[in-house]
């Protein structure tokens, strides 16, 4: 049976959807109930998309259940975005600067697990029809949000969080949980509050922050820098590479052939993503990211010069092979490079809000790219082929010269540091420098 285009195209659609209004939303919600308990909301959102998925075989005509399935996406997109951003939000706030690469890049990775385990499971009834094996990949689902809702009563709650609600007995028992009980915890306590008060002292309204504040001074410089952030792994070709189980299928390959070569995919990006740990700690996040459009850009090329000969067998192989190359270039540099610089450029009093924006522009720019590739390759769109090569190389260029001219360095500096920094104004080039000339401040014990 061949899925309508337009209900494939619908169903991505929607959890895009669902993922820019859950992030949106969420950036207020964490400011207001905390970051943990968003833990459990998006759990309980998510458990709620997986039984409507899970009953959607059900309905009495084929529109009913896709129409079903589409709200599922939606609902689940919501509760993506919650998770997702509530977690960058949450670890950003309660790693060391010295920590934050492994901490923070252990977001791709877990994402790479993820696309592992739902490709195993599904290549494991790809000739299973039944009712079964359509509901089975549903069910998994409840595992993961049930996870969700217990991690909300094992985590202390953030500590930025409770300082900024002034909170300050129960933030410093949480950093007493966090760093353990023989640590002097008070100097990190006071250092949170010097920092959330020196960012109130910018604000034009003390009592309420909305998401215009993130348009305002200093912060809009960041603002934008995040949305840039977002929109790299598409730039970079994550879009082709997330189609290109249907992009071997339409090259002449079967759908077992696809799905094992999108798992040796897999395997490769989360391989890529615990390497790019210790590049980031080495070389730092500016100088990896910049690399891997760098190489990216030569992959491309190397596609697109192969696309102009379909009938080869070896230049199709050489395609599959880029693809794969591309997927472990990206988890080598921008994959895993973007949701640590995310998280690290925002001010604390504006983190949540301002990643919630970060994913609404990631999602936007997900289903933008993930709806018009396929048209790109298919023979009866764009036909390009392995031509479409050329398309991502010149998005890698355009990623490239923007990520030269606005991403800084801010590996193993402190909140108090990088606040400091965009207020001075300091040019993008320069944060490194600038950070050495006031090395002399403390960088113990930073938020």
């Amino acid at each position: 049976m061949i899925l309508p285009a337009l209900w494939q195209g619908l169903w991505q659609a929607f959890n895009s959807l669902g993922i820019m209004v859950g992030a949106t939303c969420n950036g207020a919600l964490q400011d207001r109930f905390g970051r943990k308990y968003m833990f459990a909301v998006a759990g309980i959102v998510a458990a709620s998309a997986a039984a409507l998925a899970f009953v959607s075989g059900d309905m009495s005509t084929v529109d009913v259940r896709r129409g079903v399935l589409l709200l599922s996406k939606f609902v689940l997109g919501i509760g993506m975005g919650i998770v997702m951003s509530t977690c960058q939000t949450y670890v950003a706030e309660i790693s060391p600067a010295r920590l934050r690469t492994i901490l923070l890049g252990l977001y791709p990775f877990l994402i790479c697990v993820g696309q592992m385990i739902a490709v195993s499971v599904v290549f494991s009834g790809v000739m299973d029809f039944s009712k079964s094996a359509f509901r089975i990949p549903f069910a998994g689902q409840w595992a993961f949000s049930g996870f969700a809702v217990i991690v909300t009563l094992i985590v202390p709650e953030s500590p930025i969080h409770l300082a900024s609600k002034q909170k300050d007995e129960q933030a410093r028992r949480s950093l007493q949980r966090l760093h353990g009980s023989s640590t002097d915890v008070a100097p990190l306590l006071h250092l949170i509050q010097t920092t959330i008060e020196q960012e109130r002292s910018q604000s034009t309204d003390l009592n309420q922050i909305g998401y215009t504040e993130c348009f305002k001074s200093t912060d809009l410089r960041r603002t934008r820098i995040v949305a840039l952030l977002n929109t790299l792994q598409q730039l970079i070709g994550v879009s082709l590479v997330a189609n290109s189980t249907y992009f071997f299928i339409m090259s002449g390959m079967n759908p077992t052939q696809s799905l094992t070569i999108n798992q040796i995919g897999v395997g490769l990006s989360m391989v890529g993503t615990f390497i790019s740990w210790f590049i980031m700690a080495r070389f730092g996040r500016r100088v990896t990211i910049l690399t891997g459009f760098a190489v990216a850009v030569l992959i491309f090329i190397a596609m697109g010069v192969a696309g102009f000969f379909p009938h080869d067998p070896k230049a199709l192989k050489f395609i599959g092979v880029a693809v794969l190359l591309v997927a472990l270039t990206s988890n080598l540099s921008v994959g895993s490079a973007y949701p640590i610089v995310s998280a690290e450029i925002p001010s604390v009093r504006l983190r949540a809000k301002t990643l919630g924006l970060g994913f609404f522009v990631n999602a936007f720019m997900s289903w933008v790219l993930n709806f018009t590739v396929p048209y790109m390759f298919t023979a009866d769109q764009g036909n390009l082929g392995g031509k479409t090569g050329f398309v991502f190389a010149a998005t890698c260029i355009i990623g490239f010269t923007f990520s030269w001219l606005e991403i800084p360095e801010t590996k193993d500096i402190s909140y108090a540091h990088i606040d400091y920094l965009f207020k001075k104004g300091t040019r993008t080039r320069t944060f490194k420098k600038e950070v050495r000339a006031i090395n002399g401040l403390a960088r113990n014990g930073d938020p």
